[in-house]
């Protein structure tokens, strides 16, 4: 399974953002949002730019050939996170 961000942002790799056009951005997040998840944990995770945590259901998705979870879609809309090119491609075919 490939990850859909490229970097593990998570275990102390830097964290590369990535603009990209507003619609690729909002079509790219609705990808990731409407596939359904494969697992929940209540619990938090760290905002890797102000150290805060982050309170939610955190959710785990797989879409067959990537994965990504509830960290990845909140630094993707809140931060630009860099996602693998592939994966991108991917999202908007199935958007198209």
């Amino acid at each position: 399974m490939k990850r859909a961000c490229q970097q593990k942002y998570l275990d102390g790799e830097p964290f590369e953002r990535e603009v990209l056009d507003p619609d690729v951005k909002a079509a790219l997040l609705s990808y990731m949002r409407s596939i359904p998840s494969l697992a929940v944990a209540a619990g938090y995770f760290e905002d890797v730019t102000t150290g805060k945590e982050v309170i939610v259901d955190y959710l785990a998705y797989n879409d067959g050939e990537f994965s990504w979870t509830t960290c990845d879609i909140y630094h993707l809309k809140k931060y630009d996170l860099a996602m693998s090119p592939e994966f991108v491609e991917k999202a908007l075919r199935a958007s198209a």
